[in-house]
């Protein structure tokens, strides 16, 4: 079961308005850390990830959020990485790694962190370019992949249609 507090309020909730004092309230009731609450399996550190809020995600991890837990489609939080503010991104691959975190896990569909990156990056590239400059959005793909490959991701894994980063 889900915990909430009196007037409602959701761990979750406290991650989006980034309210870590209340969040450390649920973490000394004895707020279980790694469970799968919403429909598609995502933790609390899922939920950090996806809105790259890197100061929540360090202080789950701090609190005892495993980095390699996976949703219902064999997500990590790492695979999360990329799908919102890119221009954080590279410090929360840096703290799940540091973590722990498995770089070449695989999802249902064989794809890797950095290959769900690079899909994500060329389907979201308008979006991106949007959010700054050209070339900043260069550098920014130049450090993610710099970041993966420091930490020893796998360039040659395919996924179950054949594509693999390259």
């Amino acid at each position: 079961m889900y915990c909430q507090s009196k007037s409602n309020l959701r761990p979750i909730n406290l991650i989006n308005r980034n309210q870590l004092y209340l969040l450390e309230k649920f973490i000394n009731n004895n707020y279980q850390s790694n469970i799968a609450y919403l429909p598609n399996g995502e933790t609390d550190l899922h939920q950090a990830v996806y809105r790259a809020n890197d100061i929540v995600v360090r202080y789950l991890l701090e609190h005892g959020w495993n980095p390699n837990q996976k949703d219902k489609n064999q997500r990590t939080p790492l695979h999360y990485t990329g799908l919102m503010d890119i221009k954080s991104f590279v410090n929360i691959i840096q703290l799940l790694c540091d973590y722990g975190a498995n770089i070449n896990e695989l999802d249902l569909q064989h794809n890797t962190p950095l290959n769900s990156f690079i899909l994500v990056s060329k389907y979201f590239r308008p979006y991106y370019i949007e959010q700054c400059e050209e070339l900043i959005y260069r550098d920014i793909i130049i450090r993610y992949l710099w970041c993966f490959l420091a930490y020893k991701a796998d360039i040659n894994i395919s996924n179950v249609f054949g594509n693999s980063p390259l």
